[in-house]
């Protein structure tokens, strides 16, 4: 495995504290992702990745 990917609604602090406990990097923040109750969110994509040997 090279690389693992997390994504997560931007304002849902538990699951960004799970990536952030697990050493993942904030790669990117995904606009316009996902309409709940009428809002338009954003997700974080957050990722680990194994280093070339």
């Amino acid at each position: 495995m090279k690389k693992v990917q997390l994504t997560s609604g931007e304002y849902n602090l538990p699951s960004r504290a799970v990536a952030q406990r697990l050493g993942m990097t904030l790669k990117g923040i995904v606009t316009n992702t996902e309409k709940r109750n009428g809002r338009i969110m954003d997700h974080t994509v957050n990722g680990l990745f194994k280093e070339s040997q």
